[in-house]
């Protein structure tokens, strides 16, 4: 959420036109790090739902 917060700062700043180069790269590294974290979230779910599934096929049999 502190980087929501943050990228939500930065964009703020950016459209109204207190924006720069340097600024414009700290909003893609902030929204660079969230996708990263989001995708850590998302393999580490997928991983947690194989399981269940091989649980759910072993309990079946």
């Amino acid at each position: 959420t502190n980087l929501i917060q943050t990228l939500e700062e930065e964009i703020k700043l950016f459209e109204q036109g207190k924006s720069n180069v340097e600024q414009a790269k700290s909003i893609a590294k902030v929204a660079q790090r969230l996708i990263s974290l989001k995708m850590l979230e998302i393999q580490e779910e997928e991983k947690v739902l194989g399981e269940l599934l091989v649980k759910i096929k072993d309990f079946k049999s």
